[in-house]
């Protein structure tokens, strides 16, 4: 019985296995179609993640194209506004606005289409002050203006994608910023505000800062020399100053002085001097009495374009460091005028170095670099510092015509018929430049490469003064300008001259002859007082008791 209860239960036990067994069939048919069905979603997984991959990679590259082809279309379409303001501006009637001008000089009141009241243009002598009347909101405005304002851009620019100068070529003087155009030279401007983390250091809105850029840029005039271009020529210039270790001497505060000041120093400049002004009786000239009458009105301008919160890059500032900010802008700018040249040298040779504790030498420090990279075209590569010089002489010449126009005597570095562009530039290179530099230098010996290139430019500049030298040239000679202190009758005609023009009509009573003895004998004073070797006898031609312009340039 025992025997037969065991059988019974190893029966019962051996079918309790074989139905496990079926069961563990089961499972393992069941696992094994899992793991076939995994595979094939796996496998499914992989190419949709490819899938995925190849779209996000055709719309980061639709993306771009449509910010690339975004970006051209918004500069083709600044320049077709450009091309037609011009086109538009040419196409009026220049003859009867300049004699309109002459006979009249009115200032705009804000107001579209609107005109204060005007004021009567007396003769270059008359004594009789004009009248004035203009907006406190506005600045006001040149009678006489040459170039039209550039057609105004859209901080879309700024979403131009790439950049066509690296950081490391807009550290150079090598740079040619004659391959780039409005929106690029807005966008690299930004980059070196970055450089220095303008924007964090001293809270500025990146939003405001390129509303104000925007509305700087639409400020210039499209002049030959004294535009927008220029004006971010000394930024860069600048740029590659502050970065050569200048910037650790001076505080973030003055960086950005200086980088503003750079941009801003030319801001609506006519294309006409501070002479042209003065001797035409210009409002600008009456307003600021004739004493730097371009740097203050740039000033003003600039300072017009802060006072909206818009465009105000120290609204969050307090007052005084607001205060601070624009008295140091102020002294940087209007040391840029011509006619302070030699005081600012005579100032600086009492120094060895700068104390940067002394708020006075710092001040002279920064109005030195601003005035070194004004004129630091000669430091750049030949070539593009030779086409820098002439736009500078088609602006003058430009002036020079508008002059003898108006019986206004013809300033003689803006004569076309006697300057000659070689010997120009070697005399200002010697006069003016490398006095300028090498006492920079002295205070900030980092710059010592800027005197060399500056030497490099002026032996090409003389070797071509040589080879003209056998060419036939118009020069005064000491004769005519003592004929001309003298109030006479004029330089004797040469052989070759026809019918007196207004290039080189004497003018009505004399009075032409006079002013002009007065503008060279200005100038050779100027000239004289460079080749001196002692800096108390280098006055400008104003301190002299001289009607001519307070600035001297090439």
């Amino acid at each position: 019985r025992h025997l037969e209860t065991l059988l019974i239960q190893l029966r019962a036990f051996n079918e309790e296995k074989e139905e496990i067994s079926r069961k563990l069939k089961t499972v393992v048919r069941q696992v094994s179609s899992l793991h076939k069905e995994h595979d094939e979603t796996f496998s499914k997984y992989k190419e949709a993640r490819q899938q995925v991959k190849q779209m996000e990679t055709a719309t980061i590259t639709a993306r771009n194209d449509v910010l690339k082809f975004h970006g051209q279309f918004a500069h083709k379409q600044v320049e077709c506004e450009q091309l037609r303001a011009q086109i538009n501006w040419m196409s009026t009637d220049l003859k009867e606005k300049q004699k309109a001008l002459w006979s009249m000089v009115s200032l705009t009141d804000g107001q579209p289409g609107a005109t204060g009241r005007p004021a009567q243009m007396s003769g270059v002598g008359d004594d009789q002050a004009n009248t004035l009347s203009f907006s406190k909101q506005e600045v006001p405005r040149h009678q006489f203006c040459l170039a039209p304002p550039l057609v105004p851009l859209s901080t879309d620019v700024f979403l131009r994608p790439g950049r066509k100068v690296s950081l490391e070529q807009l550290k150079s003087p090598d740079l040619d910023t004659f391959s780039l155009d409005s929106a690029d030279m807005l966008c690299l401007i930004e980059d070196m505000f970055r450089e220095f983390q303008l924007f964090e250091r001293l809270d500025i809105p990146l939003s405001v800062f390129r509303a104000f850029l925007v509305s700087v840029h639409s400020k210039y005039r499209s002049n030959p020399f004294h535009n927008f271009h220029h004006a971010f020529c000394v930024c860069q210039m600048m740029f590659v100053v502050l970065s050569s270790g200048v910037a650790s001497r001076v505080l973030p505060l003055d960086v950005l002085v200086l980088l503003l000041s750079a941009i801003c120093h030319d801001l609506d400049h006519p294309g006409l001097n501070n002479g042209f002004l003065i001797a035409s009786k210009s409002p600008l000239a009456m307003i600021y009495n004739d004493q730097s009458v371009l740097e203050n009105y740039h000033t003003t301008t600039m300072f017009s374009v802060l006072a909206h919160p818009e465009t105000d890059l120290f609204l969050r500032h307090t007052p005084e460091n607001k205060r601070e900010l624009r008295q140091r802008f102020i002294k940087c700018v209007v040391s840029t005028d011509m006619g302070k040249h030699f005081a600012i040298l005579r100032e600086t040779d009492r120094l060895d170095e700068v104390d940067t504790s002394d708020e006075g030498e710092m001040q002279l420090l920064l109005n030195l670099l601003l005035k070194c990279c004004d004129v630091s075209n000669e430091v750049r590569p030949f070539h593009v510092s030779r086409r820098w010089a002439q736009n500078l002489l088609d602006e003058f010449f430009a002036q020079g015509d508008l002059e003898a126009e108006l019986g206004i005597p013809v300033t003689p570095f803006m004569d076309r018929t006697q300057v000659k562009m070689p010997k120009t530039q070697v005399n200002f290179i010697d006069g003016i430049l490398l006095p300028l530099f090498s006492a920079t230098v002295r205070l900030v010996p980092e710059l010592a490469f800027l005197v060399d290139r500056l030497q490099e430019n002026r032996a090409r500049w003389a070797g071509m003064m040589e080879e003209d030298e056998g060419e036939r040239q118009v020069e005064v000679d000491t004769s005519q300008v003592a004929v001309y202190r003298a109030g006479g009758d004029g330089p004797p005609a040469a052989p070759h001259q026809g019918p007196r023009t207004p290039e080189n009509s004497p003018g009505p009573g004399g009075q032409t002859q006079t002013l002009a003895a007065k503008y060279l004998g200005g100038v050779e004073e100027a000239l004289n007082a460079v080749g001196d070797s002692s800096p108390a006898s280098a006055e400008s031609p104003r301190s002299q008791g001289a009607d001519a312009p307070n600035e001297q340039a090439p």
